[in-house]
């Protein structure tokens, strides 16, 4: 074999092996870009239909979070924490910020951005959502206390977005599957076009590189965020945790004792005053059913929960007022729970009902004496003159009045004159026999009202009471004796009369007794009222003769008869 020939052949085996190499390079360019295409066909398979639609969705899906959040946190009784409220929003502030955000790994129609400037309408929604947030922002964020009325008119803002939201999340759904169509249609074109990617394999084969570079990166961003999450999830611990250490503290430092029913009628949150007003261990309230409850706390929670039991079947808020045996009186304020529950507040009022107590007694009783006054005496008797239905039904009202109480005023002292008006009082109360009620109208004035007996029995009891109370009284180192005159008015129900001419009648015949002379007993008769009114007439006709000298003074003179001259 020549050499020309030895050199030939071994062209033809060096072509050979470089027809086997470009065959095999082939066939691995043919299964690499195959490759290519497959893992291109599973992104886009995974990510492709959910890059717009995913990012509107969650955000709608935040959106309608936050609002039920808000909703739950604006209902009154609410125990949802205002950082769980300003949570949900700064989530979906964060993701509309990321609407205005770009990728490197998509194109510019695979942004949300892109999709909205398709309809002029999105950016207006996107406004509008905005601007119901920042008032939300505003509300939740100005102070110790919630704007609640800025809070409700974020509410009806966002409430107004939501057929909106909705529409905008629907047409990312339907975009986001035109762009699937046209990847598919791409695939194809690939497909039709792969010995021409074959050609440019080391392209391709740089491309990747590039591509798993952009992925390393976009890792290493995935990890960062990660850890600003983690660290803001740990921020967000603590701070619930603080909250709850709060929320502890306030609970069980509260003046009221407080219970908490879930719909199950389980005892869910309770405070230390509970424990202390059911005399249960804490340890041992945990879960408790209201029987249980009841069985097993003090007399005192079982009389509670028997004037809280009828709100609570019935589901309705109510304040009960309850007094206990052991003189304690409670104000017990009932809410029902949205999720089926009810809360329940228990305040020690005892020292609220014993000066309410107090008042009403020093309105209606005298201060001096401790007997009932006029206004409690005209209450009375305006009762007793409605209960009265018999035919036959009779009343007595006596008028007293003393005798000299003034001269014993004027010249021992008002010290002395007081008290020998507590000594008359304390006399008649020990005096009177049941049936009569006794009052001081002021002064030195006295009434008692009686529902026995006929006027023949007024009379006695006038007289034995006038006796009782015209002995002798041992005021400080002075024995004093004072008389009484009293004036009887009577009402039946054959004539009945008002508590106010009943009143009347009595002073005119206290009026008679008195002119009569001390002492004296005297009814009231109709012909009194006549001479009253004769002595009203003179007394004003001689009024009016003073004022215009129609008088004058006529002297009768008297003479001695031995000389027969005047000597007076």
């Amino acid at each position: 074999m020549s050499s020309n020939e030895a050199n030939q052949l071994g062209i033809i085996r060096l072509l050979n092996w470089l027809l086997v190499g470009t065959v095999v390079l082939f066939a691995a360019a043919t299964y690499y870009v195959s490759s290519i295409e497959a893992e291109r066909q599973h992104a886009h398979d995974t990510f492709s239909p959910y890059e717009v639609a995913f990012a509107v969705a969650q955000t709608v899906n935040e959106f309608l979070r936050f609002e039920q959040t808000l909703a739950m946190y604006s209902l009154p009784g609410s125990q949802l924490s205002i950082d769980d409220v300003r949570l949900r929003l700064d989530i979906i502030i964060g993701r509309l910020q990321q609407f205005e955000r770009s990728t490197d790994h998509v194109g510019e129609e695979r942004l949300v951005v892109h999709f909205m400037h398709t309809n002029p309408g999105y950016g207006e929604t996107m406004t509008e959502v905005k601007k119901a947030l920042d008032i939300a922002d505003i509300a939740l964020n100005s102070g110790d206390t919630p704007n609640m009325a800025l809070v409700h008119t974020s509410l009806r803002a966002l409430n107004r977005l939501d057929s909106k939201m909705a529409s905008f999340a629907a047409q990312a759904s339907s975009y986001s599957a035109q762009l699937y169509a046209g990847d598919k249609r791409e695939l194809q074109d690939i497909a039709s076009f792969s010995e021409i990617l074959k050609a440019i394999l080391i392209g391709c084969g740089a491309l990747l590189v590039g591509v798993l570079t952009l992925k390393l990166r976009l890792l290493d961003r995935t990890q960062v965020k990660l850890r600003d999450l983690t660290a803001e999830l740990t921020r967000t611990m603590q701070s619930v945790t603080v909250q709850n250490e709060r929320f502890d503290a306030a609970l069980n430092n509260m003046s009221h004792a407080l219970c908490m029913f879930d719909k199950h009628r389980k005892l869910a949150v309770y405070n230390s005053r509970f424990s202390a007003l059911t005399c249960i261990d804490e340890s041992e309230l945990e879960g408790l059913s209201i029987n249980a409850l009841r069985k097993k706390g003090n007399r005192t929670s079982q009389y509670l929960y028997d004037a809280i039991a009828p709100s609570v079947i019935k589901r309705r808020p109510q304040l009960v007022i309850t007094d206990l045996p052991n003189k304690h009186s409670y104000a017990v304020n009932q809410t029902p729970m949205a999720n089926g529950g009810w809360l329940a507040t228990f305040e020690d009022i005892s020292g609220v009902r014993a000066a309410e107590a107090r008042i009403t007694h020093m309105a209606l009783h005298d201060s001096l004496t401790g007997l009932p006054n006029r206004a409690h005496f005209r209450q009375r008797l305006e009762h007793v003159l409605g209960q009265k239905d018999e035919k036959d039904s009779h009343m007595a009202f006596f008028f007293l009045d003393l005798d000299k109480f003034k001269d014993i005023n004027d010249t021992l002292g008002h010290q002395v004159g007081d008290d020998l008006l507590r000594a008359v009082a304390a006399r008649m109360l020990a005096a009177l026999p049941d049936g009569y009620f006794p009052a001081r109208f002021g002064g030195d004035e006295f009434a008692v009202m009686s529902t026995l007996g006929k006027a023949k029995d007024h009379q006695g009891f006038s007289v034995w009471l006038i006796d009782q109370l015209s002995r002798p009284y041992l005021i400080g180192t002075n024995s004093l004796r004072v008389g009484v005159s009293i004036g009887i008015a009577t009402w039946s129900k054959r004539s009945p009369i008002s508590s106010e001419e009943l009143i009347r009648r009595a002073d005119v015949a206290l009026y008679q007794a008195k002119a009569d002379g001390r002492g004296q007993i005297s009814f009231y008769l109709p012909q009194l009222d006549e001479t009253r009114v004769r002595h009203a007439r003179l007394e004003t006709d001689l009024a009016v003769a003073l004022e215009r000298n129609e008088m004058s003074l006529v002297f009768q003179p008297i003479v001695c008869t031995i000389s027969g001259r005047p000597i007076s």
